[in-house]
This record gives C-alpha cells, structure tokens and sequence, in this order.
C-alpha cells in the first residue's frame, strides 16, 4: 500500500489519465450491462432444486416434452363456461399448435378424458396448460411468451370468455418487465439521495464534483467489468445485480 501511495503522489495526472482513459474506452469494448442481463440472464431456479427435480421426473413419466417454461391460459366466464363456449376454445388450441414457439399443449379436444381436469370445480373456467420453447427466465422464453400472448389475444378476440395468463411463464414475464421499468427510478433516487448527502456535508458545488466525478467514474468501469464478465464467460447477471451494484459504487464513493 506505501508503493501504491507514492506511486499516486508522485503521478497523479498519470493515475487520473487512467482511470478516465478505462472509462471511455471500456463501454466502447463490451455490450452494455443491461445487454447482458437480456443474454445470460440467471435461472430462477437450480437444477437441483426439488420442484426442478419433481418437473423432470414427471415428463419422464408421462412422456412429454421435457419443460419448465409452462404458461397457463385461463378461460372463465362467471355465467358458466359451456358448450357455447368451445368455438373459441378450439380456435384457440389450433393456433396454439401451429405456432412453433409451443413444445408442449394439453387440451380436451384431442385428449377427451382431460376434460373433467382442465375444468374448474364450479364449471366457469377452463385451463390450457402450454409449455414455451426456451428455458425458463430467458430471452427466448421472453420472446416466446409475448408471441404466444399475441396468438391468445387474436384467437379469443370478440368472444365473452375473460382470458388470463399465469403460471411460471407469465410469472417471470411480469418480473423482467418489472425489474426493466424499476431500474431506471432506482437509480435516479440513488443519484438524488448522493446529491443531498454531499450538499449537507461540502455545501459547496464546486467540492461536491470532485466525489460526483469519481463516482461516475467508477460505476461506468464496474458495469462495463462485470459485462465483459459475462460476456466473456456467460456469468448470468441480473436486473437487481445492475441495481445492486450502481447503490454500491454510489455509497462507496459517497463514504471514501
């Protein structure tokens, strides 16, 4: 540390030339954080997770396409869902089976014997279990359930039943959409509380840069780090990892 200390005392400008030299140069060299978090996003669950476990021994057993990108389409209808009814439901199953983002579709139609379990209890709902080409949680999965949402709002399009997605498709759709829109007001409230921290102790802008500056600095360096990371060797990143660490390159910078 007393060679690291002397080396900056005595070339300072050098130092600083760095740092700023990596800060301009580095995202030009890798894709963007955010990038990264669409291309190697994390699973939402290990492999050796018990339901994970569970999952694939049942395709095993009922010989199915292995997946655990499952959507439900709920059809319901608080008058009662019947025969009236099936028009649209089979509209429905045939353009789901034609679209090649679906690996995986159980219906009454071609299976009769589903009928009573794909039925709700009180005869006003009917479910639609479709399993979604890609792995659960990332892009091709995203893709594939906006697409498939698409085929769903077509194909039921002027018919009275409600339509509702859910299942861990649409569960994980609404958290990437979730974590995208949430991102940005994060890191704005962090930037307003830094800024209200350094006037309450500097009260003065021009000292108050100095801090700003190295900030700044040192959050463009770490997230075009961390994306190299992961580009280079496909670490997962998350959007709460990219929020995670802009608070603590922020907090640190603030403290030191």
């Amino acid at each position: 540390m007393r060679r690291l200390a002397d080396l900056l005392v005595r070339w300072p400008l050098a130092v600083i030339g760095v740092w700023v030299a990596m800060a301009v140069l580095l995202p030009q060299s890798f894709p963007s954080l955010g990038e990264m978090a669409q291309k190697h996003p994390l699973a939402m669950l290990p492999g050796n997770a018990p339901s994970s476990v569970a999952a694939r021994e049942m395709t095993k057993g009922f010989s199915e396409t292995g997946t655990d990108d499952l959507l439900l389409i709920v059809l319901s209808d608080e008058r009662g869902i019947g025969r009236d009814s099936e028009a649209t439901y089979r509209k429905l199953v045939g353009a789901l089976r034609d679209d090649s983002d679906v690996v995986m579709l159980q219906d009454f139609v071609e299976t009769p014997a589903l009928r009573s379990f794909l039925t709700s209890k009180d005869g006003k709902a009917w479910v639609v279990p479709v399993g979604l080409a890609g792995a659960l949680g990332t892009p091709a999965s995203y893709a594939a359930f906006n697409r498939v949402s698409e085929i769903v709002a077509q194909s039921t399009a002027g018919s009275q039943l409600q339509v509702h997605l859910t299942g861990p498709a649409a569960t994980v759709a609404d958290l990437t959409v979730a974590g995208q829109h949430d991102r940005t007001p994060i890191e704005i409230a962090i930037a307003v509380l830094v800024l209200l921290v350094l006037l309450v102790v500097y009260r003065n802008p021009v000292t108050m840069a100095v801090p700003l500056i190295g900030i700044g600095i040192s959050l463009v360096i770490a997230q075009s780090v961390v994306a190299g990371l992961s580009d280079a060797t496909g670490l997962g990143v998350s959007n709460q990892a990219i929020i995670l660490l802009s608070a603590m390159i922020a907090g640190a910078g603030t403290d030191y």
